[in-house]
């Protein structure tokens, strides 16, 4: 009975050690995602902004589309960290 304790806790420490590797491994992933949602967030608060400033403006046409520009920037910045999470993930998750 005692050589399975010994056995448990070793099986034990090897999985603590595996999972702190994975979580360590998987943290900048983690981050990019919470990065990029936070780009969405303010992407979207600056086009709502915009777009009641856009209407006082007599080129108001130009002023949105200026607008709309910047806002397609900021989610495609949020989708190429998310990318790159995505990619860390997996190369995290196949180690």
């Amino acid at each position: 009975m005692r050589g399975g304790f010994w056995l448990l806790a070793a099986v034990l420490g090897v999985v603590a050690v595996v999972g702190g590797v994975v979580a360590r491994e998987q943290a900048p992933a983690v981050q990019l995602r919470e990065e990029a949602r936070r780009i969405r967030q303010l992407a979207d608060q600056e086009l709502a902004a915009a777009r009641a400033a856009c209407t006082q403006r007599i080129q108001a046409d130009l002023c949105l589309d200026e607008a709309h520009r910047r806002w397609l920037a900021r989610l495609q910045e949020a989708a190429e960290k998310e990318e790159r999470a995505r990619r860390l993930s997996l190369r995290a998750a196949s180690s």
